[in-house]
């Protein structure tokens, strides 16, 4: 990886999220063995630190979710599927079993401004500020950005713009 990295010119990385893992289907990772930290440095292994290492990891947070929200996120792609459509033309690769997964036990996940995923990043941010973090990574993907995560995500921003501060990751190159 970090031949590939340094050829790109890659200097900052935002792949792992705290205790993520997931072994079906096309995807493959396992983070639960990284730094517990909201920051690290890495050279090959971006799961191990190396203090001068010559990139930057910035986990995505994480945020537990119960079951009833999958619930309720489904159930709206049912009864408003004009708002809750992704915008986007991509199409996500399948992961057997993780439906069934989100609606029947708490989920470790990504904190993410997708979807109905929006409403989620109030808390999130509460979560990060108790935990000390002077940095919260959020999520977003064109394939999973729906109407109604714009609407919410602009109110989001707006309400809080005089107490948070946003930027894109690249200000920390």
């Amino acid at each position: 990886m970090k031949n590939a990295f340094l050829k790109a010119g890659i200097k900052l990385d935002s792949t792992v999220f705290k205790e993520g893992h997931f072994d079906k289907g096309g995807y493959f990772y396992d983070f639960r063995n990284c730094p517990d930290k909201f920051k690290w440095r890495f050279d090959d292994d971006l799961c191990e630190e190396k203090l001068k290492g010559a990139f930057l990891e910035m986990p995505i947070g994480n945020i537990n979710i119960h079951p009833l929200f999958f619930w309720r996120l489904f159930g709206m792609g049912r009864l408003d599927p004009k708002n809750h459509k992704p915008i986007g033309d991509g199409y996500p690769i399948p992961s057997p079993g993780l439906r069934k997964k989100y609606l029947t036990q708490r989920n470790n996940h990504v904190v993410s401004m997708d979807g109905y995923f929006v409403n989620l990043l109030s808390k999130s941010v509460k979560k990060y500020k108790r935990e000390g973090a002077e940095e919260l990574v959020v999520i977003g993907h064109p394939k999973a950005c729906t109407e109604y995560s714009l609407k919410k995500l602009e109110k989001f921003i707006s309400s809080n713009k005089d107490k948070l501060k946003f930027e894109p990751l690249s200000v920390l190159l």
